[in-house]
């Protein structure tokens, strides 16, 4: 901008030198190239804040672009969501819900029945004890020390078989 107002004032500039050398022609020249060139330091500023304009509408646009691809991307997400969640899975989980409540019920009811009502009485004391008495932290054992270096041989991994699912339980206990 500074060489600009140098060009602005050096064409100021020559018009005076003209006007005191009587040279009038040369002065009104001096003057309308300055005129000339202030209008095409108006125009080109003009086209600038326009440019500034159309990139700021340009930003605003790519991100109003990236949020509707979002919104696309997060509405096919929950799409599928929804699809993988039907109302028969939904139905299922809580019938097998209601299914694993009523075994641990059986299983707190076989409990009970193996008991003599002495055992049973000395259990709802010990309920009552425990829902009575403020809770102490109950002491931890103490943990083995920390190895200080890596065993070379990795320890033997040994399947158990005494896995039972609960109908196999039930069904050894009736």
């Amino acid at each position: 901008m500074y060489i600009l107002q140098y060009v602005l004032d050096r064409e100021l500039a020559i018009a005076r030198d003209a006007i005191a050398l009587g040279d009038k022609g040369r002065a009104r020249l001096a003057l309308q190239s300055r005129a000339y060139q202030r209008s095409l330091i108006e125009k080109t500023d003009e086209q600038l804040a326009t440019l500034q304009q159309l990139a700021t509408t340009i930003e605003y646009a790519a991100m109003e672009q990236s949020i509707m691809h979002g919104l696309e991307r997060g509405n096919e997400v929950l799409q599928k969501i929804h699809s993988e969640m039907d109302i028969e899975r939904v139905e299922r989980l809580m019938d097998d819900t209601a299914e694993a409540q009523q075994y641990q019920q059986d299983v707190a009811d076989r409990l009970a029945a193996q008991l003599t009502a002495e055992e049973q009485a000395a259990v709802d004391a010990e309920m009552e004890a425990l829902g009575a008495a403020p809770s102490a932290p109950v002491p931890l054992a103490p943990m083995p020390s920390v190895p200080s270096s890596l065993p070379t041989d990795p320890p033997a991994v040994v399947a158990s078989s005494s896995t039972y699912t609960h109908k196999q339980l039930l069904a050894e206990q009736t």
